[in-house]
């Protein structure tokens, strides 16, 4: 075999080995995103957090919403500070 073809034969391997290993890693990561659950939490415990975190970035930026009740109107004030 001359050193030529033994190169060519050797790139072969190696190609073909990249090949299959990048198969292989696309199909475990295809199968790992395919069992993967996108949502973790249930509804509750998704409304629970955002509440929470609601609360906190109203306290944090000094914004509260208070009902307005009066005999002629209804609504939403919003109190900002700066």
């Amino acid at each position: 075999m001359s050193d030529s073809s033994s190169r060519a034969e050797s790139g072969l391997w190696t190609a073909a080995a990249v090949g299959l290993g990048g198969a292989f890693l696309g199909g475990a990561l295809l199968l790992a995103g395919a069992a993967t659950n996108p949502n973790p939490l249930d509804a509750w415990q998704m409304r629970e957090l955002a509440d929470g975190y609601n609360q906190r970035l109203k306290q944090r930026l000094g914004v509260s919403l208070l009902p307005v009740v009066a005999p002629e109107t209804t609504g939403v004030a919003l109190n900002m500070r700066f």
